[in-house]
């Protein structure tokens, strides 16, 4: 006998002055083409918003039922967020995601069939990164999610769009990276994390070096933080893996070459900082400041076949791709 159950997922949105995004990642979400799922209900957790960020979401509410609106007056943090989205969510399963990235029309259902399996209790979908590749930092953004993404073929390291099972009903409020309390709570239960790397995600790089060092300090304390506190340690944590990866990706075009080493030095100076504010200053940075150059993404076209062409100024170099 065939079982034509349709299972249910709660979509949460984290959003913090999100007004340039927030309208197009919703509609790649009611646009999602799902055969054994049903999306029903789609959760902004809008969390001190100054701009127009509730307004939009206002607005779509009155065309769409399973869009809800959850309001936080003052910011308190990302974890405090998610934690009120999942105090109400009711799927069977939760997806989780930034307002600041774009999805294909089948990146839901790609994250979430992996769930149907019983032993598999979170999965996350393979950031590919906007930036144009013939600046540094935009270089550097495929670099690093290129690592990312072989890294995780090996140890899936979740990240931007996660998918899981409703058993998580508040994570540490402390926590400054999500996704990795997250990779612990399933992996100390005995159920499997899995990378699924044709689940397409667009997110945006740091565009300044200022930025860069910003973003890579928060997580990689963050990270350093979820070991300490649960004896976990992401992926990404073990440096000689990840040293061993940047040589292996390494271009021997003069320019590429120049900034693969410059980027791994910056690399090594946010872990380094990192580790002096977490050990000796005693930092956790669980509300941070908002990232400004990685907010301006551009709008794809709303035909899904077409997107992920035309989503891309500029493609990656050919050592980007596996």
């Amino acid at each position: 006998m065939t079982n034509n159950k349709i299972n249910t997922c709660s979509v949460g949105v984290m959003a913090f002055n999100e007004a340039v995004n927030i309208e197009l990642l919703i509609l790649d979400l009611l646009r999602q083409k799902m055969s054994k799922f049903s999306i029903i209900e789609i959760t902004i957790v809008a969390s001190g918003c100054t701009d127009s960020t509730q307004n939009i979401i206002a607005r779509m509410r009155k065309e769409h039922a399973n869009i809800i609106l959850l309001a936080q007056e003052q910011r308190q943090g990302k974890a405090s967020a998610i934690n009120l989205f999942l105090s109400q969510a009711i799927g069977d399963f939760i997806v989780l995601t930034g307002a600041d990235i774009r999805m294909n029309g089948d990146t839901l259902e790609r994250i979430l069939v992996p769930l149907l399996k019983g032993d598999v209790g979170m999965t996350g979908g393979r950031p590919v990164p906007v930036n144009r590749t013939d600046t540094f930092m935009g270089y550097g953004a495929h670099f690093l999610w290129q690592l990312h993404h072989q890294l995780s073929l090996n140890k899936p390291k979740l990240g931007e769009l996660v998918a899981f099972r409703n058993l998580v009903k508040e994570i540490p409020g402390e926590t400054a990276v999500d996704e990795a309390y997250l990779e612990a709570f399933f992996s100390k239960r005995s159920l499997t994390l899995e990378y699924i790397p044709n689940a397409l995600v667009y997110n945006k790089g740091p565009e300044t070096i200022k930025d860069f060092l910003l973003q890579r300090e928060r997580i990689f304390i963050g990270h350093l933080w979820v070991k300490k506190n649960y004896c976990y340690s992401v992926a990404s944590l073990d440096s000689w893996l990840i040293a061993k990866l940047a040589i292996k990706n390494i271009s021997f075009k003069p320019r590429h070459f120049v900034w693969a080493v410059e980027l791994m030095f910056l690399e090594i100076l946010a872990r380094l900082k990192g580790i002096l504010k977490f050990l000796i200053f005693k930092e956790n940075p669980y509300i941070w400041d908002r990232i400004i150059t990685t907010k301006s993404l551009v709008p794809m076209t709303m035909d899904d076949q077409k997107r992920s062409s035309a989503w891309l100024s500029i493609k990656p170099p050919a050592d980007f791709i596996v």
